[in-house]
């Protein structure tokens, strides 16, 4: 077992970076899938999209499960679910086993995903959690980049098959790491004290969701644009090989924009607009790919400018949450994001088969890019206060309202309490770790 904070941090690292190379372990097989399979380009989208159904119903109920067995506990679960349902992918001879598995795969991802960020702000609560936090970040690009450069390459010497069973012997190999290297650090608890951390009021709700929103559409964008370059690469000609890894460039540059985009948030402000200029050099440079022969150099830009929201985007939550209702609000937040890489995939698909052409994918994506910008516009407005949503009416901040609205209103009584929209009463008492 691992005493130091930074070694229990390489655990989590290492072990991270399988559920992003495993989550993109779709679309450099996927020729060799629709061609063997009989499937079309939706039914693809489809696999991609259901690794993250389960997180719209587990993100929220993870954190009760982790506080019920213990952290190490739910993510060897999870581990163990990403090698079952990669089995079940490799065995199927048909879309719906296939469907089984990546729903199975992408059940043990949610609860190691969201475990995990707990598991980090345990260990490094006062002492450099933002670093950790952004190191931790960017396992998931490196995940994907490792399978854009490489899965493509073994389906083509090998078979579909025999890339997707990496993923099984890499979960196991993660799965091992966990049980013998990594402990929960001493201050953990399993169960918060005092009164309830799981009620949100409706303020909360809305502006948990609305930076949901914002986290969902970049994502989605993102996602998109890395699923559905290597097959507008192979529409002009490049081999599923270079394909793969010319997209996978894209996943490595960012890996170092993720971090320095960080740091100039923190050492100069304007996350605002960081997340402004990378949407809309994205929504650009993707735009001008799909006319374009794809030269490295726009690639290689793409990757800088999707790069620098990403950071700047996941420091919407802390901004307005209150400490004790971080957890269930970021619950939320990542509700949202899981809805939206689970609808919205398919979609693409659907538009590629319309179409006949993988750049009308990459055109979508562009838009959605630059529908993040508005999100972020929502999401100030709400913050902002006041502002009126169908069938909820949010409370203004104090300090907004007019002065008229002031001078016209005499004194009142102490307000209501502000009505709970999640509330969870019973506290379990955590297990002894393994």
């Amino acid at each position: 077992m691992l005493n130091n904070r930074w070694a229990a941090l390489a655990v989590l690292v290492f072990t991270r970076i399988w559920m992003g190379f495993q989550f993109q372990s779709i679309p450099p097989i996927a020729p060799l899938m629709v061609e063997e399979l009989g499937i079309n380009h939706t039914q693809i989208g489809l696999l991609i999209g259901l690794y993250m159904v389960p997180g719209i119903f587990l993100a929220l109920p993870g954190a009760f499960l982790g506080a019920r067995i213990g952290d190490k506990q739910v993510v060897m679960i999870g581990l163990a679910l990403m090698g079952l349902g990669g089995l079940v992918l490799v065995w199927g001879d048909n879309f719906w086993l296939a469907c089984l598995g990546r729903v199975l795969s992408g059940t043990g991802a949610v609860t190691l995903n969201v475990q995990m960020m707990k598991m980090v702000t345990d260990w490094f609560a006062g002492k450099e959690l933002a670093t950790a936090m952004g190191i931790l970040l960017i396992t998931w690009p490196v995940g994907i980049a490792l399978a854009l450069a490489t899965l493509g390459q073994v389906a083509s010497l090998f078979s579909w098959q025999v890339a997707s069973l990496l993923t099984v012997e890499i979960s196991a190999l993660a799965l091992l790491a966990m049980l013998a290297f990594y402990r929960n650090p001493p201050n953990a608890v399993g169960a918060e004290s005092g009164g309830s951390p799981y009620a949100i009021g409706r303020r909360e709700f809305v502006l948990s969701s609305s930076a949901g929103w914002v986290w969902m559409i970049y994502n989605v964008g993102f996602i998109i644009v890395i699923s559905f370059t290597p097959a507008f690469l192979m529409e002009l000609g490049r081999s599923i090989g270079e394909a793969g890894f010319v997209s996978s460039l894209i996943m490595w540059v960012m890996v170092a924009a993720i971090p320095l985009a960080g740091l100039l948030a923190d050492r100069l402000g304007g996350t605002r607009l960081l997340i402004i200029v990378g949407c809309l050099g994205t929504a650009l440079g993707v735009g001008y790919l799909t006319q374009s022969a794809a030269p490295v150099w726009l690639v290689l830009a793409i990757g800088i400018m999707m790069g620098l929201p990403a950071g700047p985007i996941m420091t919407l939550p802390g901004e307005v949450l209150a400490p004790e209702r971080r957890g269930v609000g970021l619950g939320i937040y990542f509700t949202w994001y899981y809805i939206g890489m689970a609808v919205f995939p398919p979609v693409a698909g659907a538009i590629q088969d319309a179409t006949g052409g993988a750049g009308t994918s990459l055109l979508f994506a562009a838009a959605l890019m630059a529908f993040t910008i508005l999100m972020l516009g929502l999401f100030q407005a709400v913050k902002a206060g006041g502002l009126s949503l169908p069938g909820l009416k949010l409370p203004r901040r104090p300090g907004v309202a007019s002065k008229q609205a002031q001078a016209s209103t005499p004194p009142a009584a102490a307000p209501p309490r502000e009505t709970a929209v999640f509330t969870t009463v019973r506290k379990i008492p955590p297990m002894p770790d393994a």
